[in-house]
């Protein structure tokens, strides 16, 4: 039960993209891997320490708190709503700037 719940609970950031790296049938099974493993890393880590995960996601909320501050300024200047959702989502690597 720990399991499934470590497991459904996660928000990873989102992954890298493959732009061609790492070509052929074992690429392919690389890049199929790849996000079940990194899921069950952080799933494992959550079920052992799970304070761990906490102090994470403060982090990144600090993180967040501080890259909105500057990226508000650069949004005033084009006059673009930006929240601290749009903040988050960039720091996650959702916008390539």
């Amino acid at each position: 039960m720990i399991l499934a719940c470590t497991w459904t609970v996660q928000h990873l950031n989102v992954p890298e993209q493959r732009n061609g790296r790492d070509p052929g049938l074992v690429g392919d099974l690389k890049w199929n891997l790849k996000p079940f493993l990194r899921s069950t890393k952080w799933m494992l880590i959550t079920a052992i320490a799970p304070e761990f995960v906490i102090g994470m996601a403060c982090y990144e909320l600090v993180w967040a708190m501080d890259c909105h501050q500057k990226l508000q300024e650069f949004a005033s200047q084009n006059q673009v709503p930006w929240t601290l959702t749009h903040t988050y989502w960039a720091n996650m690597g959702g916008f390539v700037i």
